[in-house]
């Protein structure tokens, strides 16, 4: 009397195994459509450097239809939030060319520290305070003892903390290497009022 029980409940999960399959199938469109969506979404959000919605995104687009393209795009997101020099291929594939000239404004070589002073202050202006960190990192290469560069550099850290969406560790390391950076500043020129109400803030 068992065994014929058990044949029935074996011939119910095959079938149901074979339906989940055959709905699965069926729906491939549906869920390529849905997962182009995530990385639209996703892309967008990168464009504005929220790193974390991007990469929430790109996962959800990932569940519904998993590619090599959407990890390369997590991977985009990841790396771009401590080196935002890994952002000019994404940009590059989406023809963006308003991105890219200001990262060959950065990329280009500066006639002195002062004028890479005024760019990152003008990145920073802009809402771009991942490239202004790298235009002020420039100008303290160029002259380690130039306060007004290490303040910038202090500054755009602190500004890509609070402006740029990060993951936590990310938002941490800025806000720390801000800190040090500004500390330089002070110690260079210890009567600079700017340097010191910037630290009292922090």
């Amino acid at each position: 009397m068992k065994k014929p029980i058990l044949g029935i409940i074996i011939a119910i999960a095959c079938g149901a195994v074979m339906l989940a399959g055959a709905v699965f199938l069926a729906s491939s469109p549906l869920r390529t459509s849905w997962s182009n969506k995530f990385i639209s979404r996703g892309d967008d959000c990168l464009n504005q450097k929220k790193y974390v919605s991007a990469i929430v995104e790109y996962k959800k687009a990932e569940l519904l239809a998993p590619s090599g393209d959407i990890k390369q795009k997590i991977s985009f997101a990841r790396e771009s939030q401590t080196d935002v020099y890994k952002l000019e291929n994404f940009y590059r594939e989406n023809n963006n060319i308003v991105q890219l000239e200001i990262f060959n404004q950065v990329r280009n070589v500066p006639n002195s520290s002062y004028d890479m002073v005024s760019l990152s202050k003008l990145l920073i202006e802009q809402n771009e305070p991942q490239l202004a960190i790298e235009a002020a990192k420039t100008a303290t290469e160029m002259d380690k003892e130039y306060r007004d560069a290490w303040l910038y550099l202090g500054i755009s850290n602190l500004a890509a903390a609070k402006q740029v969406e990060l993951s936590g560790d990310n938002y941490k390391a800025y806000a720390d290497k801000g800190k040090v950076a500004l500390q330089k500043a002070k110690l260079l020129d210890p009567s600079y009022a700017v340097t010191s109400d910037i630290l009292k803030q922090l």
